[in-house]
């Protein structure tokens, strides 16, 4: 029974704080990412939280590191307002004070709770400070293919540099513009791209180019992936990556030379003049 009882104690101590505290503000604050860190609480006792609006995507954290009045030990758990499921929990990360770090994957409200190390709470008071990292507008990670076709002479079997082979493109990004449009480019490109083509938002996604045609010389591929926006009529590229592709040999027998000139021959060689 003292086991336990013991280990009861102990999980209490280390484990993340029930969600049972009460409010420190009516309306959750809001962060700007771009100006740092921001102190969003003051005076707040242990067994009090705060809410805070998040934006999916951001990275967010929470700290009192500092802040606290001497012998207030904090502890910190992060709740999701709308489920109440857990997103973070430390205690005594910068000495005894608390930081906890997390990524949103929604929008919408936490909870930072502010505990007394043990999950209890008191008279005494600290400040809340809080930060966010927002990603890039776009990026483009990588290029994967798939499909690769045989040399195609183009029906010109005496021309080979005409000739060209077909591959769809898989091409892995993180949009979050709205009106982001991808694209796929470049000089060993011979068609079978069509245009700008929309993207949604999101972090990870993989849009394919289907039967991209490409020129079978046999050198490796070249070309280029570009999210763009638009201002007005002006397109803007966002973010780019420059890629390489598969190397298909060429098919034709590029046919005779134009012209050529092959050698000399000499016939009625006559006596020397004086002139």
């Amino acid at each position: 029974m003292l086991l336990a009882i013991y280990l009861l104690a102990s999980q209490a101590a280390w484990a993340q704080c029930p969600n049972d505290n009460t409010p420190a503000n009516s309306i959750p604050d809001d962060l700007t990412c771009s100006i740092g860190i921001q102190q969003i609480g003051f005076g707040i006792h242990g067994g009090r939280y705060l809410t805070v609006n998040v934006v999916n995507g951001n990275t967010y954290t929470f700290e009192t590191c500092g802040l606290s009045d001497p012998g207030f030990d904090t502890e910190m758990t992060l709740y999701k307002e709308s489920d109440g499921s857990l997103l973070g929990h430390n205690d005594d990360d910068c000495g005894t004070d608390s930081r906890v770090t997390f990524a949103a994957t929604f929008t919408g409200v936490v909870r930072v709770l502010i505990d007394v190390s043990g999950c209890g709470s008191n008279s005494a008071e600290t400040g809340v400070a809080a930060s966010c990292v927002a990603p890039p507008p776009c990026e483009i990670m990588s290029f994967s293919f798939a499909n690769i076709g045989p040399c195609n002479d183009n029906g010109t079997p005496n021309n080979d540099t005409d000739d060209f082979f077909e591959v769809d493109v898989d091409v892995l990004f993180s949009n979050t513009n709205q009106s982001a449009v991808l694209d796929l480019n470049g000089s060993d490109i011979v068609s079978g791209v069509s245009g700008l083509t929309p993207v949604p938002i999101g972090v990870n996604l993989t849009h394919t180019f289907n039967a991209v045609k490409m020129r079978a010389d046999g050198i490796i591929t070249e070309f280029q992936s570009s999210i763009t926006v638009f201002v007005g009529p002006i397109p803007v590229i966002l973010c780019s990556l420059p890629g390489t592709g598969p190397s298909v040999n060429s098919c034709s027998n590029g046919g005779p030379p134009p012209c050529e000139i092959i050698g000399f021959s000499f016939n009625n060689i006559g006596p020397c003049n004086d002139n």
